[in-house]
């Protein structure tokens, strides 16, 4: 099951897991709670860690969502994302998602640890 929370709230770094088979759907209600907590929050500026470890992939229609979800957290104020894959497969789909959306601020790491890391030097 996929999941949003905040994880460092001094240093403005959320958390999103995907996890399994994400369906379209899954992409919104992840989007819709993001958005919902930065706007409660206050957040202007946020980082982003993604967990994808657990993450099969994006169905097409999914990947799309994902591409839409992408311009909406960067809209919303997002600085950076570390996002954490153990696929190439799914590494792939995300570079084509962050092309399409035109998300530049996206690194990939294979450590959980480091990814994380890396947003709190960052920050």
């Amino acid at each position: 099951m996929s999941s949003v929370k905040i994880i460092h709230k001094a240093k403005r770094i959320l958390e999103i897991v995907w996890a399994g088979n994400v369906a379209p759907e899954e992409v919104d209600a992840i989007n819709a709670e993001l958005l919902q907590m930065v706007k409660d929050e206050g957040m202007n500026d946020f980082s982003l860690v993604v967990d994808m470890r657990e993450m099969k992939a994006f169905t097409p229609v999914a990947r799309e969502r994902l591409v839409e979800h992408q311009r909406d957290i960067k809209a919303a104020g997002l600085s950076a994302a570390a996002v954490v894959v153990a696929s190439k497969i799914t590494e792939l789909q995300l570079r084509r998602a962050a092309a399409e959306s035109q998300h530049s601020t996206e690194t990939h790491w294979s450590s959980y640890e480091e990814a994380l890391q890396y947003l709190i030097e960052k920050a």
